[in-house]
């Protein structure tokens, strides 16, 4: 710590620092007190898991969209109906120009605008 941080604190009680100066760039030499690790320190927790644990509530909403989406695509529940939307299926043509112009598009221009993308001079 700065000594002006040492000297408002008080330090860290019952540890002796070191007293040195370090030379900050751009301010230039800095007086710091510096504590060293004795040893005595309890050792740190266990590392916590990556992911946290899921709670029984995220289990329950899971399962209640889970059983929601089984029984749409078994037929036993009706579609939604949009007051605002027209109820029309789609026709094999409406698949065709939501899925498959994009897929078009991706398997031909994509890879040549990414190439030349690539390929500019920085």
């Amino acid at each position: 710590m700065t000594e002006a941080f040492y000297e408002l604190s008080g330090g860290l009680a019952g540890q002796t620092p070191e007293a040195r100066t370090e030379e900050c760039e751009g301010i230039g030499p800095v007086p710091v007190r510096v504590y060293y690790p004795t040893g005595e320190e309890p050792p740190l927790p266990p590392r916590p898991s990556p992911a946290s644990p899921v709670s029984a509530e995220y289990v329950a909403l899971k399962d209640r969209f889970t059983a929601h989406m089984v029984r749409r695509i078994q037929g036993r529940e009706p579609p939604p109906n949009f007051a605002h939307l027209p109820n029309v299926r789609l026709t094999p043509f409406d698949w065709w120009r939501i899925v498959g112009e994009n897929v078009v598009w991706i398997v031909t221009d994509f890879p040549k605008a990414l190439r030349d993308h690539l390929s500019r001079k920085r």
